[in-house]
């Protein structure tokens, strides 16, 4: 919840206190909470009596999520706590209750039931650029990222006053053209947009290796047109994105390390290629959030992708082209989703925080807020 919106967060606090006197589950719950609370009395020892519950969802939105983890800390009701009575649920029992099972199935249903406000975003999004310049990451292949392999202007090592920097542009397949983004990207003059890895200006932690650099795009702009799928929007370079075509904003962007000012000689992560990346929220979350190792020359490189995985074609693309144009479009061969994680390779991204070549989840961002346009 770190990046829900304050306004949101309201709105989903007053959403929730009124159903707790309309909703028969949420009454229910509420009840049971009380009475946990109550019994938290008898305990001795500060024993902790809720933790983080974990859920699966279901594929049929009609069921509840089943439980993995439950909220109630199983040995708190070894000091004999009655959370409920028969009469308020079928798991329950006349007395001191000795499972989580009846809690679990009703908060699982309240969650379900309990619809909170979502948040539209304007005609702007929020999008957080990061890259590692780290000793120990790894690239797709789980080897570790000769980082100065090109960027050897200051003798193929790491120097105090060397810093990350990003430059790109709109690129040539972009649903929407616009100069700004152009010029807030620096329109491909290296070394000069500066990075920060201080812990200010959407930075996480200072020091930590990791560059940040936030800025303002066009959201994707609705065409009006309903879909299923991409080939049923038809205007170029248009996507289908929760059942509507949009046009999407689409950038080219690269790494450099040195100091301001800097050629490209000797700065760049890899030459002749440029990373490719589309302004879409793939989870959700109010951010478009890549988050990049400088150097990785497995990732979405357009022209030249070392990948060793299976399937993998070497040339990253936004779309790939339908069967019934090759071989004669230039995108013949290319792959949306080379490491086969789910996600276009074009789009935001999962991190390996640890460096151990698993996943661990999209990046949290706990300095900076999604651009919120309303919440109903």
């Amino acid at each position: 919840m770190i990046n829900y919106p304050v306004q949101g967060m309201e709105k989903a606090l007053e959403t929730i206190k009124a159903q707790l006197s309309s909703k028969p589950t949420l009454k229910l719950l509420q009840k049971m909470v009380n009475a946990l609370h109550q019994g938290a009395g008898k305990l001795s020892g500060g024993k902790a009596i809720f933790q983080i519950p974990s859920f699966t969802a279901s594929s049929d939105p009609k069921k509840a999520p089943s439980v993995e983890k439950s909220a109630i800390v199983k040995e708190t009701l070894a000091s004999g706590i009655n959370y409920c009575e028969k009469a308020d649920h079928p798991e329950c029992k006349d007395g001191s209750e000795q499972a989580t099972t009846a809690f679990d199935q009703v908060l699982a249903k309240a969650i379900q039931e309990t619809k909170l406000p979502t948040c539209s975003f304007g005609d702007t999004i929020r999008v957080v650029l990061t890259a590692t310049l780290n000793p120990n990451a790894k690239d797709g292949n789980c080897k570790t990222i000769k980082q100065f392999k090109h960027a050897k202007r200051y003798g193929g090592a790491a120097c105090k006053k060397c810093k990350v920097y990003l430059t790109g542009g709109v690129h040539q397949k972009s649903g929407i053209i616009d100069r700004k983004v152009d010029l807030a990207l620096s329109n491909w003059e290296p070394n000069k947009i500066e990075m920060y890895d201080d812990g200010t200006r959407g930075d996480l932690a200072a020091g930590d290796g990791i560059w940040t650099r936030v800025f303002e795009f066009p959201a994707p702009k609705a065409t009006g047109k309903v879909c299923k799928q991409n080939a049923d929007c038809s205007e170029k370079n248009s996507i289908c994105l929760s059942g509507k075509c949009v046009l999407p904003l689409r950038i080219g962007y690269k790494y450099t390390y040195g100091l301001n000012g800097d050629v490209w000689g000797g700065t760049e992560e890899f030459p002749g290629n440029q990373r490719i990346l589309e302004i879409v929220d793939h989870n959700g979350d109010g951010f478009v959030s890549r988050h990049d190792n400088f150097a990785d020359e497995t990732t979405n490189k357009d022209k030249v992708n070392t990948l060793q995985k299976k399937g993998a074609t070497g040339t990253v693309c936004y779309a790939e082209p339908p069967k019934s144009s090759c071989p004669k479009d230039p995108d013949c061969g290319c792959k949306q989703d080379q490491n086969n994680d789910g996600i276009p390779d074009a789009r935001e991204n999962l991190v390996d925080w640890d460096h151990n070549c698993k996943a661990n989840g999209f990046r949290v961002h706990a300095n900076t807020q999604p651009l919120i346009k309303q919440c109903q």
